[in-house]
């Protein structure tokens, strides 16, 4: 009983404590606002009375408050702000300087033709030149530089500007003992150069047997060097006297004379040249407009070239004497043999008149012609206005594959095929012929 009255006492003491302000509850924290995160939970202090006044010896403790409501929080989590565009920094442009035109380059003279070029017939590497003709300007190619580059051997190229350029030349020796001891050279124009004789002089001479240009072997006539390489360069108005007497006859080639060693050509062209006779001779084996090659140490080459125009006593265009030909891809156009009478020469006559295109003499040699063009060749005798070929031993060959011949002339014919004269293995122009592939014969 006293202990119910007791606490009744109490509960009477603190809920007028309370009524009157004197018992204080703690507070409750705000959480701060947290940008980002969500607001941490709340978690409530353990509520402990206060005791007004004197309490009694025996104080109790009170019982604890429960199911106290919870402050609402209101977090305000503020709006990320959106990010400003990104404004790309213009970048000042690089300098650039402007480029200079491409140099207009003529087209490598290519005549038509469908054959395959034989090994080693084809353009000489010059990457790695011996000698360069001029430093990039017209003026820097002289006719002195030219002749001073030959002698030097080895491969010799041009640098004369973009345009094309014609060089007037004297005739341009080749020394046996020149260049890297043997005279051999290599003479690419790189399409865009013309040596020009303009009529008055041959334009380029090698003849191992000719004392002044020093002989270099106890056989002369039988000598592999030196080694001439013509490509990609034209040769125009050549003149070359032919004539006969001494060890060392030049029998003909009014832009190229070639006696000895060896002679290859690619993408050349030989235009408007003349092979005269010297005064008072005949004109049996003397030949070739453009070129002339005597007793070579293997056969010459000819690709990817054009003769035009050009005219000899025999063999308006080429003329050979113990000398084998391979002709390629090449064309002979309006060539021709200016000479009367054959050879040897009949009675009253000069000789000579054989061969509009090409005269060939000697003993035991071929004539391979193949992918090449014959036109309008003429010659005055024995219907050969495009070929003249004689073996005197009979052991040759004619071999003509995939070319086409058409307005030669055929004067004076007495075989089969026109414009054409062989005796290759028999007399009659029949043996040692092979001719496949090809319009107008």
């Amino acid at each position: 009983m006293k202990r119910s009255i007791a606490i009744i006492v109490v509960a009477a003491v603190f809920l007028a404590g309370a009524a009157a302000g004197y018992i204080i509850f703690p507070t409750l924290k705000k959480v701060p606002s947290v940008p980002v995160e969500a607001p941490k939970p709340i978690v409530q202090e353990p509520i402990v009375p206060s005791v007004i006044g004197n309490p009694p010896a025996a104080t109790l403790a009170p019982a604890p408050i429960t199911n106290v409501p919870m402050p609402v929080v209101i977090v305000n989590i503020p709006t990320p702000m959106p990010k400003p565009p990104v404004v790309p920094v213009p970048q000042p442009k690089p300098e650039t300087k402007p480029t200079p035109p491409t140099p207009v380059v003529p087209p490598p003279i290519i005549a038509a033709g469908r054959c395959a070029v034989l090994s080693g017939a084809g353009a000489e590497d010059v990457s790695k030149p011996t000698t360069v003709v001029g430093d990039g300007t017209a003026a820097s190619c002289t006719a002195a530089k030219v002749v001073d580059a030959v002698h030097k051997g080895g491969a010799v190229v041009f640098n004369c500007g973009a345009e094309a350029l014609t060089i007037k030349v004297p005739e341009i020796k080749i020394y046996n003992n020149g260049g890297k001891g043997d005279g051999s050279v290599t003479l690419d124009g790189g399409d865009k150069i013309t040596l020009a004789a303009e009529g008055a002089n041959r334009i380029i001479y090698q003849n191992t047997c000719d004392e002044s240009l020093v002989w270099t072997s106890p056989r002369c006539d039988l000598q592999g060097a030196p080694h001439l390489v013509l490509q990609n360069i034209t040769l125009s108005g050549g003149r070359g006297s032919a004539g006969k007497g001494s060890l060392h006859d030049v029998l003909g080639g009014g832009a190229v004379y070639v006696r000895g060693g060896t002679f290859k050509a690619y993408s050349i062209k030989v235009i408007d040249s003349v092979q005269t006779n010297a005064s008072g001779i005949t004109t049996q084996d003397l030949a070739g407009g453009a070129i002339y090659t005597f007793g070579l140490a293997k056969p010459a080459t000819i690709v990817n070239s054009i003769f035009e125009n050009n005219s000899g006593a025999n063999g308006g265009a080429l003329g050979g004497l113990f000398t084998s030909y391979t002709l390629v891809n090449s064309t002979f156009i309006n060539d021709q043999a200016t000479g009367h009478g054959e050879n040897p020469a009949r009675s009253g006559t000069t000789g000579g008149g054989l061969g509009g295109a090409i005269y060939n003499d000697g003993n035991s040699y071929d004539l391979n012609i193949c992918g090449s063009t014959f036109t309008d060749n003429t010659a005055n005798e024995l219907g050969s206005g495009s070929i003249f070929m004689v073996a005197n031993d009979l052991k040759g060959k004619l071999t003509i594959d995939q070319s086409t011949f058409k307005g030669n002339s055929n004067n004076g014919s007495v075989q089969k095929l026109p414009s054409i004269y062989v005796e290759a293995q028999d007399k009659r122009g029949s043996a040692g012929v092979v001719v496949t592939a090809t319009t107008g014969l």
